[in-house]
C-alpha cells in the first residue's frame, strides 16, 4: 500500500464518520423538536379548550352536586323519620312505664316441691 492510498482510506473513513455524526445529530435536534412541539401542541389545546369554557371537570361536577342534593334530601327524610320514630318510641315507652306503675301487682306463686 502507497501512503497515497493509506491517505485516500483515512480520509474516506474520516468522512464517513463526518457524515454518521451528522445523521446522528440531525436525528436527535428531529426528535427532541418533535417532543417539544407535541408538548406544546398537547398543552396549548388543553388550555384553549378550559378557556373556551368547555372544561369536562365542571360539567361532570354538576351532576354529581345533582347527585348529592337527592342524596341529602332522602338522608334529610330518613333523619326525619328516625327521630319521629324515636320520639313515639319514647312516648310509648314511657306510657307503659306509667301504666306499670299504676296497675296493682298480682300475686306470683311459686311451687316448690
Amino acid at each position: 500500500m502507497h501512503t497515497s492510498e493509506a491517505t485516500g482510506m483515512e480520509d474516506r473513513a474520516a468522512s464517513l464518520k463526518a457524515a454518521r455524526l451528522r445523521r446522528a445529530r440531525r436525528l436527535r435536534r428531529g426528535i427532541a423538536g418533535g417532543a417539544v412541539a407535541l408538548f406544546i401542541a398537547t398543552w396549548l389545546l388543553i388550555t384553549v379548550t378550559l378557556a373556551s369554557g368547555h372544561d369536562p371537570v365542571l360539567s361532570r361536577k354538576t351532576s354529581t352536586i345533582a347527585a348529592d342534593t337527592t342524596t341529602t334530601t332522602t338522608t334529610a327524610a330518613a333523619t326525619t323519620s328516625a327521630k319521629s320514630a324515636t320520639t313515639t318510641a319514647a312516648t310509648t315507652t314511657a306510657a307503659t312505664t306509667t301504666a306499670a306503675t299504676t296497675t296493682t301487682p298480682s300475686s306470683v306463686s311459686t311451687s316448690q316441691s
